[in-house]
């Protein structure tokens, strides 16, 4: 009993002490992990990053209300030094400088912080006008009031960020995006590393705008009015020529090069370029042509690593500005922010050490000094790159490090469904094992690079030989398989098959795109698997093409709202249960997807009566898909064409998923789909908010009914941007 009421005493005598350093260590471990977010970290450590977020605010708060009610009746209640801490903890309620927000929806909330800052400040200065005594030591108020001043200042810009990011103001105006140049010096001042350097980046910027107006390339000023699509596609496709030129003559004639605006100059051009295209990307706004075809030069400027290196700038950029403070410390009125917060950082140091401390308990005077050093080094972290290695390195840059392309098999979930692990049969009990099935069996590849080279050839191919107009171009937007089927390259391969074969193949890709995409899947694996194949298949085609197969079932597994907007999420459970139907007479469940695949071919073969008890056709539609392409005369041909309609279904994808999605997905470590829609953003591809905004969208169909009027067909040779049959692909004559 004597024990307890001791625990008891210590309790009362230390809680403020200990409330005040659990609040410090909070903040500690937010300013070393914050920054991990955007990498493919543990889901506990995620976890304890968002923990630390939730409770940073609750301790600081918790340990403000503790002051309060030590102070408020009797101030001898409480050390005169506690005061002091009032003010520490409206810092850290401020938040490091690394993380304002942990997922998009904090930033809708910044109302909420704003009345948290007007309480929370109101109580910080009552607590210290109740119980600061008259005849209080000097410098220890002045340290005070320094303290106030600093808190003050780092609780404001919270709520600030939080507003910044949030999705009424992620968009400037089209005024203060060209009107002020404060980012553009402030860039200048980060990079320039002599007089020369800036300058040289200036005389870099005239010369590619002057390049750009002497070969016709229109760059339109604020007041212009925005170029029509037609206009958009003219010029755009002029860059893209012209740039292809170039760089053949570059490859015979490795001189000719040097007379270009060099690599890392154009480099820090297209990040500053970022600040007109990321926000308004993140925001879901209808991108300006002159914009894009300013991004489309300068992006086409570089060469295919260092654009890759990019990407990943650009959207450690779109991080910053959705989850850092980053905005609020690079404006203007931020540089003053941070200078003044850390002069009087150290200001309050030098105070509170002349002070006279005796009389003062030695764990407050202690816990002080803790606090006060604390909080100067956390200032001076401002100062330091928050998460972006800007640069452009000397030696080859290789994948972007957090560019991974997740994995997950339609074959695979089903065999360890009939083979459970040890950790399903223990989640079976909660009827968990399915959430475990699909989460924790999660496989990562590292082809990013070489799938993000073969988007970046499709688009350029795209460009040069296949968009002409604005039709045209809406058309390879909207491309989802098709074009592959239709190009040159491979027509003639698929015009070898059977008319029933090319029937399969055209008619799989003008099914819903959800239900595509689980077709194709299914139908990768059995080719794959399948026990005609008189060769191996290549290891790089096959390679790369089951990749983006298995990334786009764990993004119908797990990101099904950035798969396709309307995606049926019960449909691989569907898939799933109806090769268990097949299988089901089985004696032997197979055990991994390559038994499990060739049961299926089997089946298919020799008893299509198991066909009768499933309940969608996706199974039987797969199978004739994978038959069809078996067709295809040539392992190296089939798994080309297989490649080309993944890449096409990637890009689709990825266009028709919502800014705000991409924003909401880097909160949670990024997706490769994201590095994927920004490349199509700067090679002039349409955007989700792009598609919705067509000009003249019902053109084509008066043109139609205006033709079925005087008699002509009204047939269109495309159906939701998927070309038919007639119009594409011939059968072969006999």
């Amino acid at each position: 009993m004597m024990g307890l009421s001791a625990a008891v005493r210590w309790w009362e005598e230390s809680q403020l002490r200990v409330l005040v350093l659990a609040s410090l260590f909070l903040q500690f471990f937010l300013l070393c992990t914050a920054a991990w977010r955007m990498s493919r970290i543990p889901s506990w450590l995620r976890s304890c990053i968002w923990l630390a977020y939730l409770g940073s605010d609750a301790a600081a708060i918790y340990a403000l209300a503790t002051l309060f009610n030590r102070h408020k009746l009797a101030p001898a209640n409480g050390s005169i030094l506690e005061v002091l801490w009032a003010p520490v903890l409206l810092i850290h309620l401020g938040g490091p400088i690394s993380i304002s927000a942990y997922n998009m929806e904090d930033n809708e909330l910044w109302p909420r912080h704003v009345l948290t800052l007007l309480s929370q400040v109101s109580v910080s200065l009552y607590v210290f006008c109740k119980s600061w005594p008259a005849d209080g030591e000097r410098l220890l108020f002045q340290t005070a009031a320094l303290l106030f001043t600093i808190g003050i200042i780092r609780f404001s810009t919270k709520p600030w960020a939080l507003k910044s990011a949030s999705i009424n103001n992620l968009v400037p105006t089209r005024e203060s995006l060209y009107g002020r140049r404060k980012m553009f010096r402030f860039f200048v001042f980060y990079w320039a590393q002599n007089t020369s350097d800036a300058v040289a980046w200036q005389s870099a910027a005239r010369r590619v705008h002057g390049a750009a107006a002497a070969e016709g390339i229109t760059v339109t000023s604020v007041t212009d009015e925005d170029i029509s699509i037609q206009e958009y596609v003219r010029q755009a496709k002029k860059i893209c020529v012209d740039e292809g030129t170039t760089r053949y003559a570059s490859s015979m004639s490795p001189g000719i090069r040097s007379s270009r605006v060099t690599e890392d100059i154009v480099f820090r051009m297209l990040v500053d370029a970022y600040r007109q295209l990321g926000p308004r990307l993140l925001g879901d706004s209808v991108l300006h042509s002159s914009d894009r075809l300013k991004a489309l030069r300068s992006f086409l400027e570089l060469d295919d690593r260092p654009r890759m290196q990019m990407l990943e700038v650009m959207l450690h950029r779109m991080f910053n500005l959705l989850y850092t403070k980053e905005k609020v410390y690079l404006a203007t009125l931020g540089h003053y922010v941070r200078c003044i917060t850390l002069v009087l950082s150290f200001a309050a140091i030098g105070m509170f050490a002349k002070a006279h401390k005796d009389g003062y308990s030695k764990g407050d005077v202690t816990v002080t000094y803790i606090l006060l050093c604390f909080n100067a080094a956390t200032e001076m972290t401002q100062y330091c790159p928050i998460l972006l290695p800007l640069r452009l390195r000397e030696e080859g840059v290789a994948t972007p490090v957090r560019a991974i392309v997740a994995q997950q098999n339609l074959m695979s979930f089903v065999a360890r469904r009939n083979r459970p692990t040890r950790w399903m049969m223990l989640a079976a009990l909660i009827r968990f094992d399915d959430y475990v099935n699909k989460h924790w069996h999660v496989g990562h590849s590292a082809s990013s690079l070489s799938i993000m080279m073969l988007v970046l050839r499709q688009l350029e191919d795209g460009w040069m030989e296949d968009i002409q107009d604005a039709a045209s171009f809406r058309r390879f937007n909207d491309r989802r398989g098709h074009w592959t089927l239709k190009r040159s390259s491979h027509k003639h391969v698929v015009r070898r098959c059977s008319s029933q074969a090319q029937a399969v193949l055209l008619s799989s890709l003008q099914l819903p795109f959800d239900e595509s995409v689980v077709i194709w899947h299914i139908a990768t694996d059995l080719c794959f698997h399948h026990p005609d194949a008189t060769r191996p298949p290549p290891q790089d085609t096959a390679t790369t093409s089951r990749d983006i197969s298995n990334y786009m079932i764990y993004m119908f597994f797990l990101r099904l709202e950035m798969l396709i907007p309307g995606a049926r999420k019960d449909m691989l459970i569907t898939a799933c249960d109806d090769i268990e139907g097949m299988l089901k007479h089985d004696d032997e469940p197979p055990l991994d997807e390559r038994s499990l695949a060739q049961g299926i071919i089997h089946k298919q073969r020799h008893f299509p009566w198991v066909f009768s008890d499933i309940t969608s056709p996706l199974i039987p539609k797969a199978c004739k898909l994978a038959e069809a392409l078996m067709e295809i005369s040539g392992v190296e041909e089939r798994w080309k064409v297989i490649q080309g309609v993944w890449v096409e279904m990637l890009c689709y994808s990825a266009s028709n998923c919502r800014g705000y999605l991409h924003s909401k997905s880097l909160g949670e470590g990024g997706e490769f789909l994201s590095y994927v829609w920004l490349l199509l953003a700067h090679m002039g591809m349409e955007t989700f908010a792009d598609k919705f905004n067509r000009p003249n969208l019902f053109e084509d169909d008066d043109t139609a009914s205006a033709a079925t009027a005087d008699g002509g067909s009204a047939s269109s040779p495309h159906q939701d941007g998927v070309p038919t049959a007639p119009d594409e692909i011939t059968p072969a004559t006999a």
